[in-house]
């Protein structure tokens, strides 16, 4: 009889996808059909909302309206995909083909229509979801690299906004500066 401990095997995470748009009831149901497919999801109203989560954590792809209060969502996921160039996309609209923003920058990107088509949108996340898995499929998501691309995106913008100051070393007892010490600091 054996006393070695039984083996135990993580699962990969659930892969997670991000759903940005400002209707809350479509919001909801864009949800449910994202979870219905088996799939985690977080909802965000605005592209704050939006780039907060994605600086939190790695999404699988995200799902995005086009037209958002204060940007478009071609905006967003150009942002996006600059972190973690590999992000999967599908872009939501009701309007017309031809008054669609340019998205060529995008690179790959997913049109659907509203209303939405529910098996249309459940194969286009599935196709994304697995994509993405294939490249990671020990952990099921592109985790290394999507943070790697956040953390040097992070670096870059705070490279472009540090300033130097400088602050004197007082010396109390002499009641004179004896020096300076040189502070790096940036606005981001």
């Amino acid at each position: 009889m054996s006393t070695a401990a039984p083996k135990t095997y993580a699962e990969p995470a659930t892969p997670c996808v991000l759903i940005v748009d400002d209707d809350p009831a479509l919001l909801r149901v864009l949800g449910r059909l994202v979870v219905a497919a088996g799939y985690e999801v977080q909802l965000v109203g605005d592209a704050e909302r939006a780039r907060a989560a994605a600086r939190e954590r790695d999404f699988a792809m995200v799902l995005c309206d086009i037209n958002l209060p204060g940007t478009n969502g071609a905006e967003l996921v150009a942002e996006l995909r600059r972190a973690d160039p590999s992000l999967g996309c599908v872009m939501i609209t009701g309007m017309q083909p031809a008054t669609l923003p340019d998205m060529s920058a995008l690179g790959e990107v997913d049109i659907l229509s509203k209303p939405i088509d529910a098996p249309k949108l459940k194969e286009l996340v599935t196709r994304m979801v697995e994509a993405r898995k294939d490249e990671n499929p020990t952990t099921g998501v592109h985790e290394r690299s999507g943070r790697i691309a956040r953390l040097d995106a992070a670096l870059t913008r705070a490279l472009g906004t540090m300033w130097m100051a400088f602050q004197p070393i007082v010396s109390l007892g002499e009641r004179n500066i004896v020096g300076f010490e040189a502070l790096l600091r940036t606005r981001d």
